[in-house]
């Protein structure tokens, strides 16, 4: 008789999927997530589903549990994306067992894949996502959304992606999106405010001594990286009942990089509101909110914090590797 792996001991282990926890049995995860952007998890299983079919997983929804049974667990939800099947386990456990590599992302991933041209009238931002997101068969979406979001004349999708043109939306609109995990599901966290940020049931960051070869549930290894971004952002735009206002505006970064205030992104048209919604000429300052969301988005991508994670000392060849971008630290004068 075959030897069968064990799970119950494992800190590792699958949440949901089309087969039971036994059958995928997983090695060592690696990924990347940041906000307003695609995570992408790539799995290394052991399975007893050593003639498994590609249709059984492409496409499939897969959960996987970090932690388990320890009170800070968490988890990564998605769809198998990619499937690769490799060899079978010999040895002790003869052919009992196949590798196997799943990637998994979420489903908004899915949106890059679709393209179309159509127009959407007297409608907001929200209306738009959600009807986005309704036509490509998925509901799993959250808005946390602090006032009202202003309705939209008229907005136009052109031969772009639907993935590009709800970011390019939400950008516009200064709107911030992650994607959160949970067993069974994972949902796209749509928000415009910092609360709406914060991580259910958040832990502080854990370090082990450097005495310490490994300590259960904390970081092995943190990688703290900086990258040397553009100092000044400028927006502009053209407005037929005040031709020759200029409407430039400026906004520089907190960074204070070497030679960054002698490089800046500039943006035409800006396609900035007026405050008076159309009622009243555009003015220099209706272009600031756009400018400060620029300048914001290049000092959050100017730092990145990556780690490497121990699981537990049971199963120390199974590490998790994860990366972060995280909030500028310095406060921004209103």
């Amino acid at each position: 008789m075959l030897p069968i792996i064990q799970t119950e001991k494992r800190t590792m282990g699958l949440s949901s999927g089309p087969f039971p926890p036994d059958s995928l049995i997983p090695e060592r995860v690696t990924g990347s997530e940041s906000l307003c952007g695609l995570f992408s998890y790539d799995i290394d299983f052991l399975t007893d589903q050593t003639e498994l079919k590609p249709a059984e997983l492409l496409g499939k929804k897969l959960g996987l549990e970090l932690g388990k049974g320890t009170p800070d667990r968490a988890f990564i939800n998605g769809h198998v994306v990619r499937l690769s099947l490799g060899d079978y386990l010999g040895g002790n456990y003869g052919m009992a067992y196949r590798r196997i590599s799943c990637r998994i992302v979420p489903w908004f991933w899915f949106l890059d894949h679709t393209t179309d041209c159509r127009v959407f009238q007297n409608r907001t931002v929200q209306e738009i996502l959600e009807t986005l997101f309704g036509d490509a068969g998925f509901t799993d979406d959250k808005f946390l959304l602090r006032g009202s979001l202003a309705p939209r004349t008229y907005v136009l999708q052109y031969n772009e992606t639907d993935y590009a043109f709800a970011c390019r939306l939400m950008a516009e609109e200064g709107l911030v999106w992650w994607v959160a995990s949970t067993a069974e599901t994972h949902t796209p966290i749509i928000t415009n405010h910092n609360d709406g940020l914060r991580a259910s049931g958040a832990q502080p960051l854990k370090l082990p001594p450097r005495e310490a070869s490994q300590v259960r549930n904390s970081f092995d290894s943190l990688r703290e990286t900086h990258v040397w971004k553009p100092g000044k952002v400028a927006v502009s735009d053209s407005e037929f009942r005040a031709i020759s206002t200029d409407l430039t505006t400026e906004k520089s970064s907190l960074l204070g990089l070497p030679l960054a205030d002698k490089f800046e992104i500039f943006v035409w048209p800006g396609r900035f509101p007026t405050k008076g919604k159309g009622d009243s000429p555009a003015a220099r300052s209706d272009g600031e909110p756009l400018a400060t969301h620029l300048v914001e988005a290049l000092e959050s991508e100017a730092t990145r914090l990556e780690s490497r994670r121990i699981p537990t000392r049971r199963c120390s060849a199974c590490r998790s590797r994860s990366s972060t971008t995280p909030k500028p630290q310095a406060e921004r004068p209103t």
